[in-house]
């Protein structure tokens, strides 16, 4: 039950449904799943390890706000570790797994057409949060490319938290979602022509635009 009511609140946070900085009874939380309290009051201390809640005297978990300086941080740790996962991977990835990202960023491309042929607003809503399901999917699957799975855990955190700090945020135009499209393109032709070296630097630089995106 601790493991439902964990599992529960982390899908909730990261899909925006309990956003940053409110209160979450541990009742009403409970309820949601058909629990009790304790089992949620228990997840709540692993989620506070992570990072996503904070727990405060008299007034039970919070939902995480990150302010700016913490953004820096955990990009810089997605710098580091997927700069040298995707330099790895361009020596081991497998066709299964080009053909797997190929098919990602053909759907990121068709969500971002349909998207906006209809509007000229930010992304939002479901489109959005599986706009973002597909994005940390692209990730994934280059970390585990690189043979090393125990990254996944410390990077998806990371992706997290800046979903997190852009929670009330209208940042996902056209424009930016175009551009992470591109360089994602950029980022798998050179895996295709396993080019370690290329695919790093291009792995970098589309971490840094998304910091400076979110921060914007």
């Amino acid at each position: 039950m601790q493991q439902r009511a964990y599992e529960h609140v982390r899908h909730q946070i990261m899909t925006g449904e309990y956003s940053p900085g409110i209160r979450l009874d541990y009742r009403l939380v409970g309820r949601e799943i058909g629990v009790s309290a304790t089992p949620v009051r228990e997840a709540m201390h692993r989620l506070e390890m992570e990072g996503l809640v904070e727990l405060v005297p008299r007034l039970g978990a919070v939902v995480k706000k990150l302010d700016r300086t913490e953004l820096r941080e955990y990009f810089g740790v997605r710098e580091a570790i997927e700069s040298y996962a995707v330099s790895r991977a361009a020596e081991s990835i497998n066709e299964y797994q080009l053909t797997y990202l190929e098919e990602l960023l053909d759907e990121i491309d068709h969500l971002v057409a349909k998207w906006f042929s209809n509007t000229d607003g930010p992304m939002t809503g479901a489109s959005l949060h599986r706009f973002l399901e597909i994005d940390w999917r692209f990730h994934e699957t280059i970390i585990e490319a690189a043979n090393n799975r125990r990254l996944c855990r410390i990077v998806e955190t990371c992706h997290l938290m800046s979903r997190i700090f852009q929670a009330d945020r209208s940042s996902h135009t056209q424009r930016r979602l175009s551009e992470a499209a591109k360089q994602h393109r950029a980022i798998l032709d050179a895996l295709i022509r396993r080019d370690g070296d290329d695919s790093c630097k291009c792995m970098i630089q589309h971490i840094r635009d998304s910091l400076e995106w979110s921060l914007t």
